[in-house]
């Protein structure tokens, strides 16, 4: 009997992420200059890519150095009206985080003159959305060809496994909602309707216990009148927090 295949629980968090390991940085790209470069210029990406307002974590490490930039959101369905739909919003989202991971990456190379050998790995990180959008695909896959008995039920094992793993994920209640009412009613029957306690944080990037928001006045135009066109920033450097 074929054994199933054992499927890796994936760790997306927020809504894009940058992600950069140097192995031979040049003498001048310390991790003190590595942090202030992307402090300088982060607000300024985020307002290129994003439509609303985010919240946004930087870590830079020592020894290799690896520089990661995390983005949040308050909430994916402020993101999502922009676009409409919720399906075609989340693919509105994917694009919108690839080309900010994009930004941070290649500007980060050219400007502090990194060169391609130098860099043992760089991923444009594609967040919750990325996850999302692979799951309204499965479902495409499903209801777009013939499957045997036994191979639909294999196919909706896994899909259940990726539904309780992305509401895990999504921390409002509107999101949860939008999120299901997007799945077509011949599949939605069949995923659990029990659903797990959000995990904190996945979205928000909030942290109960360390929390410091660096906060700069934009001028994304909010659709919702209560928003504040706030882009939270948190700067890390290690276990240091810096404002």
């Amino acid at each position: 009997m074929k054994s199933k295949r054992k499927r890796r629980r994936s760790r997306a968090k927020g809504i894009a992420e940058a992600y950069i390991h140097i192995k031979d940085a040049p003498h001048s790209l310390t991790k003190e200059e590595a942090r202030r470069y992307l402090q300088r210029n982060i607000k300024k990406w985020a307002e290129k890519s994003f439509k609303n307002d985010v919240r946004i974590e930087i870590t830079v490490e020592d020894g290799s150095l690896i520089v990661r930039v995390l983005v949040g959101a308050l909430i994916l369905a402020d993101l999502v009206v922009i676009y409409g739909g919720f399906r075609s919003g989340i693919d509105y989202i994917v694009n919108d985080s690839w080309s900010f991971s994009n930004t941070v990456i290649e500007s980060f190379k050219q400007d502090e003159h990194v060169s391609d050998q130098a860099i043992i790995r760089a991923e444009r990180r594609l967040g919750v959305p990325g996850k999302i959008r692979r799951f309204y695909k499965s479902i495409d896959k499903i209801n777009s060809a013939d499957h045997s008995h036994n191979e639909r039920q294999e196919l909706i094992g896994d899909l259940k496994e990726e539904f309780i793993s992305i509401i895990e994920l999504l921390e409002a209640e509107q999101d949860r909602e939008l999120f299901i009412a997007a799945i077509p009613d011949n599949l939605v029957s069949q995923l659990p309707q029990s659903l797990p306690a959000p995990i904190r944080g996945s979205i928000t990037l909030e942290d109960d216990t360390n929390e410091i928001f660096v906060t700069h006045a934009t001028d994304i135009q909010m659709p919702a009148p209560n928003r504040t066109g706030i882009t939270h920033i948190v700067i890390r450097s290690d276990d240091e927090q810096y404002t």
